[in-house]
């Protein structure tokens, strides 16, 4: 996988380049970790992007928690997007910033927050996308992707 600034560069010159009638960010399996790393990305983005740039998607889902569900509040707040997928599975206010540390005598790893993000004003049990589209299990073994189909199947700006 790349790093943040090789796909940086690859993909701002693109941004500059040609018109974008739809832009798709899929953070559905993406479990969290340093969430800096992506709200510099998402600001970086937001100012590349040209002003009548398309439709931003930002897909969630079950798995998308901890520093992901930040990254979904720094792009609601930046530009314009459309949420689709499932649910969150965790909440946008939260406890995280985990540190860990060893018992000396058992070995157990004891992880622990450091910090209580306070994301939005309400105190919502998970994120909602404005499509939800749920993945059923049949979908799944057909390698059916409800979310990317909502996103095909909406109109172009």
């Amino acid at each position: 996988m790349p790093s943040f600034k090789e796909f940086e560069k690859e993909v701002f010159p693109v941004l500059k380049k040609k018109k974008i009638d739809k832009l798709v960010f899929d953070i559905r399996f993406n479990k969290g970790g340093h969430a800096s790393q992506g709200t510099e990305f998402i600001r970086k983005i937001s100012k590349a992007l040209p002003k009548d740039h398309g439709d931003i998607f930002v897909l969630v889902g079950r798995v998308t928690s901890a520093s992901a569900i930040i990254n979904t509040v720094d792009f609601m707040k930046s530009e314009k997007v459309i949420l689709v997928g499932e649910e969150t599975s965790g909440k946008p206010n939260h406890f995280g910033e985990v540190n860990r540390f060893v018992l000396p005598e058992s070995r157990l790893i004891v992880s622990y927050p450091t910090r209580y993000f306070t994301l939005l004003d309400e105190d919502l049990p998970a994120i909602i996308p404005d499509v939800l589209t749920p993945l059923g299990f049949d979908q799944y073994m057909k390698g059916i992707d409800p979310a990317m189909e909502a996103v095909s199947l909406s109109p172009l700006p």
